[in-house]
């Protein structure tokens, strides 16, 4: 399956819907199902959860399948959906959607595109990644 991966917090807000732009400095003729894994490097992403409590988000991980619905030239219009602040230009925006979470199994992420030849398990609707019983630390 055609895999990028992107590191933390950002990949586990495109498994929660929030992040539904990827700024890329390259664009990419490919549409249809992308899995997102979790970079390795930081090690130690610490997020403040909705309760106060802060909890540290897994690294070198499989997160989610989404679909790469469209590649295009990234605007202002796009920071939000990117979570970021500035969009600069020569940015390419690739719009992702529907986000489906997977048992996060680790494994050793790679620049640009690329190919996982691994299982990849759908958790069931309605499981969180964050709380799946084979979760890596």
């Amino acid at each position: 399956m055609r895999t990028i991966t992107i590191k933390q917090p950002w990949a586990a807000w495109i498994a929660d819907g929030h992040k539904t732009v990827e700024l890329r400095t390259w664009r990419t003729d490919y549409r249809g199902r992308l899995l997102i894994t979790a970079s390795a490097n930081p090690a130690k992403c610490r997020v403040e959860l909705d309760d106060g409590t802060t909890r540290i988000l897994p690294a070198g991980c499989l997160v989610c399948v989404v679909d790469l619905v469209d590649c295009r030239p990234a605007t202002a219009a796009d920071s939000d959906a990117a979570c970021c602040d500035v969009v600069d230009n020569g940015l390419f925006a690739w719009v992702l959607a529907n986000p489906r979470p997977v048992q996060p199994e680790p494994v050793k992420g790679r620049l640009n595109l690329w190919q996982y030849t691994g299982p990849v398990n759908l958790l069931p609707l309605g499981v969180d990644w964050l709380d799946a019983p084979s979760h890596p630390s």
